[in-house]
């Protein structure tokens, strides 16, 4: 296994430092993302699939599971093996076990979340089923969000909870997938109240530093 500075030297072989740094502002967040790109064998197939930066803890987690291609998405058909591995992490998720830190599991977790959101009744139900095991489904969510059907309702959803672990999973949820300007947007488009925007201009930019959202350090990037 690669440590974070060889990570962010090979990286830094075909990505520039900026984009380096919003491929870790969104990757970090996912901490099985993040540990996923130290294994050499993994980072050399990011460069081969051609992943245009900033690539998301999503799409490394659908590269993880083989079901990378042009037009896939979450929702994609999965193999047999595939489901019955996804039904085994179900099970255990359900009984609030987190997922082994393996990528391939979180993003087969996200599959199923989508599946639930498009089957249950409605965005308000998947937040309360969600804040019932937030450490659980950080990850899934996060790696679920772009493709989530109603996204803007489950989001005001989890802020309108008034619990801090919905608030922290929405920021990890956005800043996973998109830029700090576009999570703001989004945000106020779900929750426009004045308590919403305070938050944004003063804590979702550090939302990393509680332990229930991601890791606080950031692996520093050479110039």
């Amino acid at each position: 296994m690669l440590n974070d500075a060889q990570v962010l030297a090979a990286l830094s072989n075909w990505l520039s430092p900026g984009e380096i740094a919003r491929v870790l502002e969104r990757n970090l967040r996912v901490p099985e993302a993040w540990q996923r790109l130290h294994d050499q064998a993994f980072l050399n197939r990011v460069r081969e699939s051609q992943l245009p930066a900033p690539f998301s803890p999503a799409q490394l987690g659908l590269l993880a599971l083989d079901r990378l291609e042009p037009e896939t998405t979450v929702m994609g058909p999965l193999s047999d093996e595939l489901i019955a591995r996804q039904e085994s992490v179900w099970h255990r998720a359900l009984h609030a076990v987190p997922p082994d830190p393996d990528l391939g599991e979180v993003q087969l977790l996200a599959m199923a979340l989508v599946n639930k959101a498009s089957e249950q009744q409605g965005p308000e139900r998947l937040a309360s089923f969600v804040l019932a095991a937030p450490r659980t489904w950080r990850s899934p969510m996060a790696c679920a969000w772009m493709v989530l059907p109603a996204s803007t309702q489950t989001l005001s959803g989890l802020i309108s909870a008034e619990q801090p672990q919905g608030i922290m999973l929405a920021a990890n949820s956005l800043l996973a997938n998109l830029s700090l300007e576009e999570a703001a947007k989004f945000w106020l488009t779900a929750q426009p109240q004045p308590s919403a925007r305070t938050f944004l201009s003063s804590d979702i930019g550090t939302m990393g530093s509680d332990p229930c959202v991601g890791p606080s350090r950031f692996p520093s990037i050479s110039s």
